[in-house]
């Protein structure tokens, strides 16, 4: 696999929703994509991951006096928000990867994708965020400009994502590109998701459920 190139974050769509104002579920896919080429899946292994770079930063106000951002800079009274994220890695809890991966694998293979490690159409990545992270996204759904697929400017809004939110993101395997990605947050009350096996299976049941698309010729409808 080509090193995957510095990749500017995909506008997660603000068609999700939300349980009791509590659990918030978003996806969204890269626009003007043909999902019918993908057939088969791999997951992103940590070499490969390693080579992701974020590159995208704003600094906060925050209460406490000092806050170590990434690369190991300290910022003095300021939190580092990572818009664009280069940190797809594995939880360090061993059984709650095997439930994750698990969980995810039935879910595509349940749309009709096989697994294929050696060669896939497309890449699987995870991570369990561990304190609380914000993102950009859309507040509106894709418009059509012809045959093509547009976001408006304006419809950009930001997601603060709660300790424990699982994120899910689907890569091109042969251009490294982002094709799709969802994440589910607010589903634990602290950071428990991350020795809950329950909880993590809920996360990615909740997450496919704005996957669309499948890997064979039946409808998703």
């Amino acid at each position: 696999m080509k090193t995957i190139r510095n990749m500017a974050m995909l506008m997660l769509l603000s068609a999700g929703f939300a349980y009791g104002q509590e659990i918030t579920v978003q996806g969204d896919k890269k626009l003007n994509t043909d999902f019918k080429k993908y057939k088969t899946y791999g997951w992103l292994t940590n070499d490969l991951s390693d080579q992701l770079v974020a590159y995208t930063y704003e600094e906060v106000p925050v209460k406490s006096s000092a806050n170590k951002g990434r690369k190991g800079d300290v910022k003095k009274g300021k939190n580092v928000i990572i818009y664009s994220y280069a940190f797809i890695l594995p939880s360090s809890d061993e059984i709650i990867n095997s439930t994750l991966t698990t969980s995810v694998e039935s879910e595509l293979d349940g749309r009709g994708y096989r697994k294929n490690q050696a060669a896939p159409d497309m890449y699987v990545a995870y991570k369990i965020f561990d304190q609380s992270t914000k993102i950009k996204g859309t507040a509106a759904e894709p418009v059509k400009v012809g045959s093509s697929e547009v976001r408006m400017a304006k419809d950009t809004i930001s997601y603060a994502l709660k300790p424990g939110t699982v994120f899910i993101s689907l890569l091109d395997a042969k251009t490294s590109s982002v094709i799709w990605e969802g994440f589910a947050s607010g589903i634990s009350s602290n950071n428990d998701i991350i020795s809950d096996q329950a909880k993590v299976k809920e996360a990615i049941n909740l997450i496919f459920k704005k996957y669309e698309f499948r890997g064979d010729k039946y409808s998703m409808n």
